[in-house]
């Protein structure tokens, strides 16, 4: 069994996408999600958080 605690970080220029696997990872039971419409913001999100 997944650990249901992990936290993941959907990083995709196209918000229907990252709204796609955003909630696929919600139906699998994965609520800490997310979202970065760019590496540039990805990488300041991930700057004071262990995701």
């Amino acid at each position: 069994m997944a650990d249901k605690e992990l936290r993941f970080l959907v990083v995709d220029d196209f918000s229907t996408m990252r709204r796609i696997v955003r909630n696929l990872l919600k139906e699998l039971g994965f609520n800490n999600v997310e979202e970065a419409e760019d590496g540039v913001d990805a990488l300041n999100k991930l700057a004071g958080k262990r995701l």
